[in-house]
C-alpha cells in the first residue's frame, strides 16, 4: 500500500481482491485513474503481456465510492509502470500519445491540457458497461476537502450512473450575456476497442459570483420642509363641538362620501365624531361604489343599520339587488327622515315597489325614476301610465322634485294632467330624452301645467318627443306662466345641420311670459327660435345662454348683437358655437367684450365659428374672468390658435395677445 494514500478501508479486499496475474494491467491502469498527478506519457507501442479483455468479464463490480486515494497495485506488477523517459518536445511522439480533443477556452482562447493543472483533486470513480471515467467531487467554492459530496455518494450507493454534463460550445450568441469564468474537469474513458487511454477535458460552469457594478449614488433632493420626530397631536386635542361643525360645513356641501370615510380613518376622535348619523345627511352611493351585486343586499343593510338612521338625501342609483323588496323594506324601516331618493337604473323596480315606499317614507318628497324603463313599455313598470298618475294622487302636496328622464311613456297627456291637478308644489319637473311608446310627438298641456303647480322652478325637456299642445289665445292669456321658473332646457339634437321642429317662437313665449328669474336658457338646435322671441324674454339678469345652432346664429343682420348687449352685464355662460353670420357673430362678440362694467363671463364657447381675430382679442383683453374659450375649428384665425383654452394655457394665449398688441404700438 501506497504511504501517502493511507490504509484501506473495510470493505477493499471484497471489491479489489486480485484475480489472476494476467490482470496486472488492469489494475495499475485502475490506479493511474485514480492517481491525481501529472500525466505520463505512454509510448504507442507498448507490450503488453495481457490480453485486452472487457471490464465487465473480469470481475463484477460495485459502484461504490473510494474516500481516500489507495494504490491498489500489487509490488510486482508496480515495476511496469516505471517506463523510460519520453521527450515531450518531440511533435510528432507528443501528437500520437494524448488525444486532448477540442480543449480550446473559449474566454481567452488558450489550449487546456491535463499536464497544466497540477493541483491534486479527489475523484470519484463510476464504472459503465464500456468505459471508466473520473469526476471531480469538490466545487471551487469547498476548496480540496477530502469528504465525499453526500448527492455522488448516494448516486454511487443506489447503483445508479452520474448524468453526464453537456459540453459548452465555443460559439457565442448574440443578445447574450457576458460569459461566466469556467474552471476545467477532467473526465478520462478506456473503451475496449481503442489502443491507449483517451483523455477528454470538459468544461463545467461553476458557480462564479458576476462582478459588481458601482452605480452613482442618486442626488437626493432635499426638500426645505422637516417632518418633527414627535407629533403635536393637534387633530386629537381639538373638542368634538368644533371637529363635528367643520365636518358639517364639508359634508354640506360636498355630501357625506367620501369625505366621512376618509376622516374616519386620521384617528379615534375623528372616527367617534365622523360615524355621528347626524353628518350623514347627504350621501350619494351611485356610480363607482357599486360592488359586488351579491354582496350589495348585507352592505347597504349595514349602513341602514349604522349609518343613515338620519339620512335626508340618498342616492343609489345604478345599485342591483338581488331581493329589491326587502331592500325597500329595510329602508323604509330604517331611514325615517328620508326625504329625497334616487333610483336611477333600478330596471326592475315595479309599480308595486313604488306604492310600498309612498306608503312607508311619509316624509319623501324628491323621487327619482331616471333609466327605469328605457327600451319598452311595460304596463308594470314604476314608469308606467298606471304607476305615476297613482304617485301623483298619493302623494299629492309632498312631491316637490320628479324625474323621468331617458325613459319611455306612454300617457304623457294623462301623467301631466294628474301632476297639475294633484301636486301644487311641484318645483322640478325633468322630461330630457323621453321618447313615446308610438315613436310620436307627445303633446303638453303647458297652460294646464302653469295653472297647477305654479312653483316649477326647473322644466326640462331636452331631446325628447314633446310639443306643446294648441290652445285658445283667451286660455292662454288667462295663463299666468311660471313666475318661479329659473331653468328652462328645450334643445334639440343636431343631425345634419338640421333638428326636429319641435319648440318655435310662439311656444317659448307661452312658456316664459312670466319667467322674470330666469337664469339659464338653452335652446340650442331649435332652428324654429329667432332673435324676437329671445329679445321679449322678460328676465333681465341671465346668466347661462346657450344659442349653438339655433336660427338667430346663421343669418346675418339677426338682432345677436342686441341680444348679447341685453345680458353682458350678467352672462357667465355663452355658448355660439357653429355661427356661420360672420358679421353678426363678431358684433356680438364684441358686445359681450367692450361692457361698460367689468364683464362676469367665464365661459365662451365659438367651436366652429366664422369668428375673426379681433373680437377674439377683445374678449381676451377685456373679460379678465375667463376661464375656458373654445376656438376648435373656427376658419377664420391663424393655424396653432384652433383649439381649447383652460387654465394656464389660457393665461398664455393672453400674455401674447398683449404682447403682440405693444410690439405692434
Amino acid at each position: 500500500m501506497d504511504e501517502r494514500n493511507g490504509d484501506c478501508f473495510d470493505h477493499h479486499e471484497d471489491l479489489f481482491a486480485p484475480l489472476s496475474a494476467s490482470d496486472s494491467e488492469h489494475d495499475c491502469l485502475k490506479d493511474f485513474l485514480l492517481e491525481p498527478s501529472r500525466p505520463i506519457a505512454v509510448p504507442p507501442n507498448l507490450p503488453s503481456p495481457v490480453v485486452q479483455q472487457p471490464i465487465q468479464e473480469l470481475y463484477p463490480w460495485n459502484n461504490g465510492q473510494i474516500h481516500q486515494y489507495q494504490n491498489i497495485c500489487r509490488p510486482e506488477v508496480n515495476s511496469l509502470l516505471e517506463l523510460p523517459p519520453v521527450n515531450h518536445n518531440d511533435p510528432v511522439i507528443t501528437g500520437n500519445l494524448l488525444d486532448t480533443g477540442d480543449v480550446s477556452d473559449k474566454n481567452g482562447g488558450e489550449c487546456w491540457s491535463p499536464a497544466a493543472d497540477f493541483a491534486a483533486c479527489p475523484s470519484e470513480r463510476t464504472v459503465s458497461s464500456d468505459c471508466v471515467s473520473s469526476e471531480t467531487v469538490c466545487s471551487p467554492s469547498e476548496g480540496t476537502s477530502d469528504s465525499p459530496s453526500p448527492s455522488k455518494v448516494h448516486q454511487v450507493a443506489s447503483g445508479e450512473q452520474p448524468p453526464r454534463k453537456r459540453p459548452s460550445s465555443s460559439r457565442k450568441r448574440k443578445g447574450t450575456s457576458r460569459p461566466r469564468a469556467t474552471i476545467a474537469t477532467y473526465q478520462s474513458q478506456i473503451a475496449p476497442d481503442q489502443n491507449g487511454i483517451k483523455i477528454r477535458i470538459k468544461k463545467s460552469l461553476a458557480p462564479v459570483p458576476p462582478r459588481s457594478r458601482r452605480r452613482k449614488p442618486k442626488e437626493e433632493v432635499l426638500d426645505s420642509y422637516q417632518e418633527p420626530a414627535e407629533q403635536s397631536g393637534w387633530g386629537e386635542n381639538l373638542p368634538k363641538e368644533i371637529l363635528y361643525g367643520i365636518f358639517e360645513m364639508v359634508t354640506s356641501t360636498e355630501g357625506s362620501v367620501p369625505f366621512l370615510a376618509r376622516v374616519s380613518r386620521v384617528c379615534r376622535l375623528w372616527r367617534e365624531v365622523a360615524i355621528s348619523p347626524r353628518l350623514w345627511h347627504h350621501v350619494d352611493l351611485s356610480g363607482t361604489w357599486v360592488k359586488d351585486r351579491a354582496k350589495n343586499d348585507l352592505k347597504f343593510r349595514w349602513l341602514c343599520e349604522n349609518r343613515l338612521a338620519l339620512v335626508h338625501d340618498l342616492n343609489i342609483g345604478g345599485w342591483e339587488f338581488d331581493g329589491i323588496p326587502g331592500i325597500l323594506d329595510k329602508m323604509a324601516s330604517s331611514c325615517g327622515e328620508l326625504r329625497s331618493l334616487s333610483l336611477t337604473g333600478w330596471q326592475g323596480l315595479s309599480a308595486e315597489n313604488v306604492k310600498f315606499l309612498i306608503a312607508n317614507c311619509p316624509k319623501l318628497q324628491r323621487l327619482d325614476l331616471s333609466s327605469i324603463n328605457p327600451e319598452m313599455n311595460n304596463p308594470r313598470s314604476a314608469v308606467s301610465m298606471m304607476s305615476l298618475v297613482n304617485l301623483a294622487q298619493e302623494m299629492g302636496e309632498r312631491v316637490t322634485q320628479l324625474v323621468l328622464a331617458r325613459n319611455k311613456l306612454s300617457g304623457i297627456p294623462q301623467i301631466i294632467s294628474a301632476l297639475s291637478t294633484y301636486c301644487p308644489n311641484l318645483q322640478v319637473l325633468d322630461l330630457s330624452n323621453v321618447k313615446t311608446v308610438s315613436h310620436t310627438t307627445a303633446y303638453l298641456h303647458v297652460e294646464k301645467l302653469q295653472q297647477g303647480c305654479p312653483k316649477l322652478r326647473v322644466l326640462r325637456m331636452t331631446n325628447s318627443e314633446l310639443a306643446l299642445s294648441t290652445v285658445s289665445l283667451k286660455e292662454q292669456g288667462l295663463s299666468e306662466g311660471f313666475p318661479h321658473l329659473e331653468e328652462l332646457s328645450v334643445a334639440g339634437v343636431l343631425e345634419n345641420m338640421s333638428s326636429k321642429p319641435v319648440i318655435d317662437d310662439d311656444s317659448l313665449q307661452r312658456i316664459l311670459k312670466s319667467s322674470h328669474k330666469l337664469r339659464l336658457l338653452d335652446v340650442r338646435a331649435c332652428s324654429r327660435v329667432t332673435d324676437s322671441s329671445l329679445v321679449r324674454v322678460p328676465a333681465w339678469d341671465l346668466e347661462h345662454l346657450f344659442l349653438s345652432g339655433c336660427y338667430v346664429t346663421r343669418v346675418n343682420d339677426s338682432g345677436l348683437e342686441l341680444i348679447c348687449q341685453k345680458w353682458a352685464h350678467s352672462l357667465i355662460e355663452v355658448d355660439l358655437g357653429w355661427s356661420t353670420a360672420t358679421q353678426s357673430l363678431d358684433a356680438a362678440v364684441n358686445a359681450l367684450a367692450h361692457h361698460i362694467e367689468k364683464s362676469p363671463l367665464r365661459a365662451l364657447n365659438l367651436c366652429g365659428s366664422s369668428v375673426s381675430l379681433d373680437p377674439v382679442k377683445a374678449v381676451l383683453t377685456q373679460c379678465p374672468l375667463l376661464t375656458s374659450l373654445n376656438l376648435s375649428s373656427c376658419r377664420a384665425l391663424p393655424r396653432g390658435m384652433k383649439r381649447l383654452y383652460q387654465g394656464a394655457e389660457l393665461t398664455e394665449l393672453r400674455m401674447t395677445i398683449l404682447k403682440g398688441d405693444s410690439n405692434t404700438e
